[in-house]
């Protein structure tokens, strides 16, 4: 009896993973954005603006609907921003302490062979510790070392990696979320892995489909990591109190202090927890 039942409950997540896939692909090829992750990409070649601003700024914004991304250390202390793409699809505007970036590219439905999408390489002076703001609905996005910047991007569809920030908050729908090290730290994953090196204070983890994986989770007030499907992997942390469970899968916490005021509450639906502290 007991085998019949995990058979049952086998076949009732095979099916809901089912369903969830023929979803998943009735909204790509359906998105109202005009990508589809069923695509390939090159990058455009064409300069467009090439331009340094001066001064102090307290915030880059950038709304782009299909470009690779690059911010970028500058050895200077000027704003460089390089944008390549299709004529008259990209405009910078200075406003007072904030610079404006748009990219609106030509979209393309269902299967997209060879787009053609812009490329956005911004240069910060080393020590920004401003915002950073990014809005990008296909193609990866790439963030060198600011360590003291705030830094908040969303994403349709492609990779973010982003090597150091202050505070990081981080919405992507399709493709993997690498970061090096972090004080603070929201990420919501709808498919693809969340990996993280180092967090130094606070993190807040929502996976949907994908692994979540932290090397060293040295946090200093109460935190939370979600998945629905896939495993996580802890290594390192401070004296905290863990509370791991999953409903179908493995739980391992080397170490567990049940007195400590600061928590780390940990769940998951399918998948293992290990956390090798």
């Amino acid at each position: 009896m007991k085998n019949k039942g995990l058979i049952i409950t086998l076949i009732v997540l095979i099916s809901i993973m089912v369903i969830g896939l023929i979803t998943f692909l009735v909204i790509n090829l359906n998105n109202n954005h005009g990508y589809s992750i069923f695509r390939s990409k090159k990058i455009s070649d064409n300069l467009l603006i090439d331009k340094v601003y001066t001064g102090s700024f307290d915030l880059v914004d950038i709304d782009s609907n299909a470009a690779d991304i690059y911010i970028k250390e500058n050895k200077s202390e000027n704003v460089h921003i390089i944008i390549y793409g299709k004529d008259n699809t990209a405009s910078v505007k200075q406003e007072n302490s904030s610079i404006k970036i748009d990219v609106k590219t030509k979209t393309c439905k269902f299967l997209c062979i060879n787009t053609t999408i812009s490329k956005v390489e911004v240069y910060l002076p080393k020590a920004y510790e401003k915002k950073i703001n990014i809005k990008n609905n296909f193609g990866d996005i790439s963030v060198e070392r600011f360590e003291k910047a705030n830094i908040k991007i969303e994403e349709d569809a492609g990779d973010i990696d982003v090597t150091s920030a202050d505070i990081i908050n981080i919405i992507n729908h399709y493709g993997n979320i690498k970061v090096g090290a972090v004080n603070e730290i929201t990420a919501n994953e709808d498919l693809g892995d969340i990996r993280i090196n180092t967090v130094n204070g606070y993190l807040d983890l929502e996976n949907n489909c994908g692994d979540i994986k932290i090397e060293n989770a040295f946090i200093n007030k109460s935190s939370y990591i979600k998945n629905d499907l896939g495993d996580i992997k802890i290594g390192k942390t401070t004296n905290i109190n863990i509370n791991a469970k999953t409903s179908l899968g493995d739980v391992k916490v080397n170490k567990t202090d049940k007195e400590a005021n600061i928590s780390l509450v940990i769940t998951n639906n399918l998948g293992d927890i290990v956390v090798n502290n």
